[in-house]
């Protein structure tokens, strides 16, 4: 998960129509990116989340905000809070991602009144780091909590890589060859992603 920087909201969500989507979701309408200008929501919103990978991490660019998969073909966009749970942020900018069609379909997120709903790590929070939090494990591509790190930070990191599946599904063997790459192409900057510092234990 690399640190995002959100940007203001697109002036779209603005609109005196947004207020309108939310009440019909939240009433029990099913869920559909309204029509503005004749296209569908989603895609105008689409090109703000590029400007959302912070420039020390290379951006910008169209990267999915959990596993950081890239280029993403097709994008989708992802609730970080489940529609199923909290409708009424089902238009929040705030509560939109960038994320590939795997992780939009693998993640567990918790209902508010499950004790995960509040250790869940999202991207975008003002003073997340991926070292604060976890440890990228050289051996064998996997995530883990950050050995030395709090034990509040700790049970968010093991929460967050459970309940988005990042060990699963293959991710440990894509992630270890792109950082092998990494470092084949980028052998005197690999210090500029600290987001895939090596644990080599």
């Amino acid at each position: 998960m690399t640190p995002l920087i959100r940007p203001p909201a697109p002036p779209v969500l603005a609109l005196d129509a947004a207020r309108g989507w939310t009440a019909r979701f939240v009433a029990g309408a099913d869920f559909a990116w309204p029509d503005v200008d004749k296209l569908p929501l989603n895609q105008h919103l689409l090109p703000h989340f590029a400007a959302m990978l912070a420039p020390e991490h290379g951006g910008p660019e169209q990267v999915c905000a959990y596993c950081n998969a890239w280029p993403l073909k097709p994008t989708t966009i992802d609730h970080f809070r489940a529609k199923a749970h909290r409708r009424d942020l089902a238009f929040a900018w705030t509560n939109l991602f960038l994320a590939c069609g795997d992780c939009q379909k693998r993640g567990d997120r918790p209902a508010p009144h499950e004790p995960e709903w509040a250790l869940l790590i999202a991207p975008d929070e003002l003073d997340y780091q991926f070292e604060r939090y976890f440890d990228y494990v050289e051996r064998d591509g996997t995530l883990a909590p950050r050995a030395d790190a709090p034990q509040a930070d700790r049970e968010r990191a093991e929460a967050t890589i459970r309940l988005f599946r990042l060990n699963e599904f293959g991710l440990p063997r894509l992630r270890a060859t792109a950082m092998r790459r990494l470092r084949a192409d980028n052998p005197n900057e690999f210090e500029a992603f600290p987001f895939l510092r090596p644990l080599a234990a």
